[in-house]
Parts: structure tokens; sequence; C-alpha cells
């Protein structure tokens, strides 16, 4: 299974790119990529206060290697993945209430109609 298909109700669509022939997840601050039945969390080159910070708020069961304001470290569990992408800055996917929906598709009515007030 692709990234995409596996965490595509979880994280924003723009946040899954295609680099160097893999495809990856993006966040503000470090990417996750799928290699066998794992998954790497890479954060990238950030300072080492920012970098500590992010590490303690991310899931217990991860246990980063560290060297010089970069982080990684390989996982199989779903579940932690998504808690840390959160962590690491990846979008979530936005979810619109059935209000929302309605409201939508009255704009959508009233649009085709002609009515714009």
């Amino acid at each position: 299974m692709s990234l995409k298909s596996e965490f595509k109700n979880v994280f924003s669509s723009g946040a899954f790119k295609l680099i160097d022939g893999s495809e990856r997840i993006i966040g503000k601050f470090g990417e996750i990529e799928k290699v066998g039945d794992k998954y790497d969390i890479y954060i990238h080159s950030i300072g080492e206060r920012k970098l500590s910070n992010i590490l303690n708020k991310m899931p217990k069961e991860l246990c980063f290697k560290r060297v010089n304001g970069e982080a990684w470290c390989s996982i199989g569990n779903k579940q932690i993945i998504c808690d840390a992408g959160l962590v690491i800055g990846i979008r979530k996917r936005k979810v619109i209430s059935e209000e929302q929906k309605k409201k939508i598709v009255e704009n959508l009515n009233k649009y085709r109609k002609g009515d714009l007030n």
C-alpha cells in the first residue's frame, strides 16, 4: 500500500509528495517515508533546542537517533506515526461538519439560481 492510501484520512492531501522516486509525507519540521514494512521518521536540520522540544512531545515509544540538530527513527505502528506526524508539523485533514455541508449546498443552489445575495 502507498502512504497516501494508508494515511489519506489523517493527513492533508498537500502533505504527500513524491521525492527521488519515493512517496513521503512532508511536514514543517520533518518527513515520513515508508521503507519495507516500517516507517522512517526524519526530523530536518533545526536547532538543538527546537529539536529537544519536538522530541519531548513525541510518543515515548519512539527511540530517535540524534546527530547535530537532526534526528531519525524507524517504527511500524501506524497510530504512533499519526501522533508523531502532527508533532513534526504535518497538516491534518480538514473535516467538514454536517452543518457546514448544508450551508455549502445552500450557497451552491442559490448561485445556480442566480440569487447571489
